[in-house]
Parts: structure tokens; sequence; C-alpha cells
């Protein structure tokens, strides 16, 4: 599946609860994506350097390079929480290693805990995503849903048993070119998202090479439910932000407000991963700016809860 919208989409098509599915080869300068990861189990292949002592987890910043950031926006305003703001809240798990061996920086900041790899100076921050539940898909009122066919959004429960490391950002162009020694972007900028990419250029390719030059990374695409949840960040709102967006938060066509949102501006292209506002787990666009990739089939949502879900085990198009 492709989630999130992007730069040329209406503001319906930017929802969290919005989903799109191509072919798993179809390319377009308004497709991306964002590395995932799950942690290894203690005592795992990937060992950490400095594992989290017997009832020590989280007391204070870990070791290690000081996160650099190009911009730090403030937070923005979230809606209604299913459970508090704050990731590394008293009773929220923490990773069972941290930081691992691939790591190059780590650290703990107001969104919680992060660890960067780097390729050829190039640098990708991950953030800690812990388990947890939330509502998947929109609910009977939300205005612009869609309720049938295969993209339907029925509601319904998910629980995810698992936290997982996801990247703070779409992958970059920069690290795309680090990675394979190739660009594909139509609109050309080493911090714009890498684009004109397909489900399979990335599995199949990208994926596969960033292992070998960051060995234990064991990088993946999300799967659509942890692709929401991380987006929803705690809300049950259309966008992450509210009720509705803006395109001072939101690179979309501003022509077509979602609501009673106001017009704003068109830019016709896509714009640096970082420079448009985080939501409150500190990642960036997962509204606008590129569709993002899932690791996903399409199928259709059930009604009842589910437990790590990861869609159909065969389809026609990928989330």
């Amino acid at each position: 599946m492709l989630r999130g919208g992007s730069w040329i989409n209406n503001g319906t098509n930017c929802r969290s609860a919005n989903r799109n599915a191509n072919e798993p080869d179809d390319r377009n300068d308004n497709y991306g994506f964002r590395l995932s990861r799950a942690p290894p189990l203690r005592g795992g292949e990937a060992q950490p350097r400095h594992p989290f002592p017997s009832g020590a987890a989280g007391r204070g910043k870990q070791a290690g390079p000081r996160r650099v950031s190009r911009a730090r926006p403030e937070r923005p305003p979230v809606a209604r929480p299913l459970w508090g703001r704050t990731m590394n809240a008293p009773g929220r798990p923490l990773p069972p290693c941290f930081p691992e061996a691939w790591a190059s920086g780590w650290g703990q900041d107001r969104w919680g805990l992060w660890q960067s790899f780097s390729v050829a100076d190039v640098n990708q921050v991950m953030r800690w995503i812990p388990p947890g539940e939330f509502l998947m898909g929109s609910p009977d009122d939300e205005p612009e849903r869609i309720d049938e066919g295969e993209r339907a959004e029925t509601q319904h429960p998910v629980v995810l048993t698992q936290g997982f490391w996801l990247a703070d950002t779409a992958c970059t162009q920069a690290l795309w070119q680090a990675v394979l020694g190739e660009n594909p972007s139509r609109f050309q900028g080493p911090d714009r998202p890498v684009e004109q990419v397909s489900w399979t250029d990335v599995v199949e390719r990208f994926l596969p090479a960033l292992d070998a030059l960051v060995p234990g990374l064991d990088a993946a695409l999300p799967s659509e439910a942890q692709w929401e949840y991380a987006c929803r960040a705690g809300t049950e709102t259309p966008f992450s932000f509210g009720a509705t967006i803006t395109t001072d938060q939101v690179n979309y066509n501003g022509n077509y407000p979602y609501g009673d949102g106001a017009k704003g501006e068109c830019r016709e292209q896509t714009v640096a991963v970082k420079s448009l506002p985080a939501n409150a787990w500190g990642l960036y666009q997962m509204h606008g700016n590129v569709w993002e990739w899932c690791a996903d089939w399409q199928g259709d949502y059930p009604r009842e809860a589910v437990v790590d879900p990861l869609g159909p085990p065969e389809g026609r198009g990928r989330v």
C-alpha cells in the first residue's frame, strides 16, 4: 500500500486513514518510502554496545553523539492522545537493546529515544515507536472517508505487540545516492525525498544494498498498521495535527483543502524532508510530500480487533 498523500494531492488524500494501492513496479514523481526495522531480542545477533542495565532503562540521556538537525520546529498541537504525549513515559515499553551495534549515534530528546546510522556521511535518524493499540481506519462520521471498495477505511482495533524503529523522515535522495550510486528523482535535491521509486526498487535493490553497507540494520518497509500507528501519533482525528491541515504543516495541493480548512499554497513539487513540522512523535511529513510505500499487499480491513496485522499473503496492489 501507499500511504500519506503527496505534493500533488488534495487534503482528503493526506488523511491518516487514507489508502492507495498500485502495482509493485509502478514509479511516479510522488512515490517514496520510509525505513523501518524491528529490534533484535536481547541476546540476538545484533548486540548492543551499551545494553540497559536491569531496571535502569531510560534513566536520562544515553551516551553518544548528539543528534544534529538542520531544523527543530516546535511540537505542533496534537488531538486527543490514546496514551499521553511522552513516548518514554513510565510504563511504556523500551527497546530490549539500546543502542544497537549498527548505530553511529544515539540519544534521547523531547520525542523519545533515537538511533542513527550513516552511509558515506549521510545520516538517517530512526525513532523508537513503542508497542501499543489504536483504532485503524476512519470513523463513520469522518468527512470524505472511503467506506467501500478495496480502499475502504473500515475502522477496527489494532494491537501492536512489538515496538519498532521508524525513520524520522522519508528516505532522502542523498541516502539513496549513497547506497545505490544513482538518483532517479524528478525534483532534485539531496534533502528532498527520493521519488520515482517502485516497491520492487526498494525491496529488491535498495534494502539489500543498505543492509550490506550497515551490517545488522535489517531495514524493511513498515507494515500498513505500523505506518498508520506512527502517523497518528496517539490521535484519532483525520490528521495528526487535528481536524484539518494547512500548507504550513503539510506539502499538498492547497487549492483543495480538507473540510473547513482554508486554501493555501500549491508548491507543485516536493520539499526538503525536514522543512515542515514533525508530528508529536518526532516524525516528519507523514502527511503529504510523497506517498510512502508500505510492506503489505492491498486487502480489505476486518471489523474485529487484530494483533500485529501484516496484510494478505498475496494480491495485486502494494500499499
